[in-house]
């Protein structure tokens, strides 16, 4: 039972701390990290010592563990629920004192692709050691298998880094004989779809790859993938603009009577395809529509709690005397506007607060990063244009660019009128 492994867990937690890190084998460690994430257990004493141990410990963290450990002890740390900032603390010290590294061939493929899965979780483009990491699993590609094929794709286009085509093309060369995806589990096939797509690739290549993945997911029976597999599948489709309609339609039709058994993110995910590919007449009739409504209902989702960057941010819209409401919700629930501004009564702009959870990080310093702007995670990206074409006007505001401006009236002033003007010219046919 969840309660009683639980349990368990806090009770072993208490034990590891009370013996001390340092006095622990190494392997104990890192399985004991894997345990905590496996079974979502936050163990934030547990971590939070660890944390110190890698911080003081520096580059002789490697002195402690052996290539396949240190694999697990940081695919650990990615897969924990601890919070983003004590996650980040440990993964950034870890992939720094990686990075430096005179060689990498003592590392396993799995272990290498961790390290690149580590990386997207915290927005993290390492860009010199991602490349080694490519590099090096170049030269070792018999050792890859389904799983790391995905987990590595997946983690370079996420960072959207220069790799990833190189990735997607050993991933084509890899499945181009016999028996080629037919031997991929559906999970992996499902990942697959989505990597390749979020990759963002144009080629001639990558677009009948895409094809031939969809090919092969509706030439199988859709109840050997599980409900998070296909809502993953069908998110992929819209966030790449595809228009294969058909394909989406079989996987919605097959979700449709399945959708009470979905997870909250399957339920945010399935509502976002909706909107994406039904027009507000089509919605009305949807059974999938009626179906997901329920849902969701049944599961009263509350608004997420404003950051302190939002406070402030509405602080100063306050003191402009601007109204407007936190935290709005629309597509279902799947997605909450952050601060909705009126005109006459009307809903009309959507402002995001943009922190720096929704860019990518890199290892330059802060004002390396302002000059060139981070670039901004893709699934911000989606939710941009989805309120675009419902008829929102966007306004976001980067935190980068707030800390720049000391004034901040005169900062939103000038956003709101520039988003204003820009939707009123494109509404009078200009191609902006």
């Amino acid at each position: 039972g969840y309660d009683e492994n639980h349990q368990t867990l806090n009770l072993i937690e208490q034990e590891v701390l009370k013996r001390g890190l340092t006095a622990m084998d190494s392997l104990a460690v890192a399985v004991i990290a894997r345990s905590f994430a496996v079974a979502n257990c936050r163990a934030d004493n547990f971590f939070s010592e660890l944390d110190r141990w890698i911080q003081k410990a520096g580059n002789q963290i490697f002195h402690h563990f052996r290539p396949t450990q240190f694999g697990i002890l940081i695919a650990a740390i990615a897969k924990s629920s601890i919070g983003f900032t004590l996650k980040q603390s440990m993964i950034t010290a870890l992939i720094n004192d990686f990075e430096r590294l005179p060689s990498l061939e003592e590392y396993t493929c799995h272990s290498l692709c961790n390290v690149v899965w580590a990386c997207a979780t915290i927005n993290m483009r390492a860009d010199s050691l991602l490349h080694k990491v490519a590099d090096s699993i170049n030269r070792r590609m018999d050792e890859m298998t389904p799983f790391d094929w995905t987990s590595t794709l997946t983690s370079f286009a996420s960072l959207q880094h220069d790799a990833t085509s190189k990735v997607e093309v050993w991933i084509r060369e890899s499945v181009s004989g016999t028996p080629g995806l037919q031997s991929w589990e559906s999970s992996l096939l499902a990942t697959l779809y989505y990597a390749v797509i979020i990759s963002n690739s144009a080629d001639k290549d990558s677009l009948t790859f895409i094809e031939t993945i969809e090919e092969e997911i509706v030439r199988r029976d859709l109840f050997t993938f599980s409900t998070k597999d296909l809502t993953l599948v069908a998110w992929a489709h819209i966030a790449g603009d595809r228009s294969n309609q058909e394909f989406l339609l079989s996987i919605t039709s097959h979700l449709c009577p399945l959708i009470p058994t979905c997870s909250r993110e399957s339920l945010n995910r399935l509502s976002l395809v909706l909107y994406a590919s039904t027009s507000k007449q089509e919605r009305l009739d949807s059974e999938l529509a009626k179906s997901l409504h329920m849902a969701v209902e049944s599961l009263k989702p509350s608004a997420p709690k404003p950051s302190a960057f939002h406070r402030k941010v509405a602080e100063t819209l306050l003191s402009m005397k601007v109204k407007y409401v936190d935290e709005y919700p629309v597509f279902n629930r799947a997605y909450w506007i952050d601060i909705v501004i009126f005109d006459e009564g009307r809903p009309t702009i959507a402002l995001e607060v943009d922190g720096p959870i929704h860019f990518m990080r890199g290892f330059a310093d802060y004002s390396d990063r302002l000059r060139s702007g981070p670039l901004q995670k893709l699934a911000t990206k989606l939710k941009r244009r989805l309120l675009e074409k419902e008829g929102w006007i966007v306004v976001s505001v980067p935190y980068f660019e707030w800390d720049q401006n000391e004034d901040k009236k005169e900062y939103l002033t000038r956003k709101l009128k520039a988003a204003v003007l820009r939707d009123k010219l494109v509404n009078m046919g200009f191609s902006l």
